[in-house]
């Protein structure tokens, strides 16, 4: 799901993932060194996605039960508020994998 995401998601952002190129007029020798962030990095960035889906979960849940304890016809406003929690998780999941996947460092020695 997240690859289909992705394939979607950087034409319409006009990013392609690549390594990055020598700054201009860097030569290109042994002395530049290009990597990515750790993959501890991804699990530092999920760690808070999860932290944050849960407690955003939770306090849909309780307000949906508060809406419904007062009248159950208020299921109409229910719906939308579990429509846009499910939505806003998955953007910000994609939003915490492209941070990692987009972020190369470039080091001269």
């Amino acid at each position: 799901m997240y690859e289909l995401l992705k394939r979607i998601s950087f034409p319409l952002l006009k990013v392609e993932e690549t390594r990055p190129e020598p700054p201009a007029g860097h030569e290109k020798d042994e002395s530049l060194r290009r990597f990515r962030a750790c993959p501890a990095y991804l699990q530092y960035k999920l760690f808070y996605w999860k932290l944050y889906a849960t407690v955003w979960a939770l306090a849909v849940l309780v307000a949906s039960a508060v809406i419904l304890a007062v009248d159950v016809r208020f299921i109409f406003l229910v719906i939308p508020l579990l429509l846009f929690a499910t939505f806003k998780a998955a953007v910000l999941y994609v939003v915490a994998r492209l941070d990692y996947e987009m972020r190369w460092y470039v080091v001269d020695r």
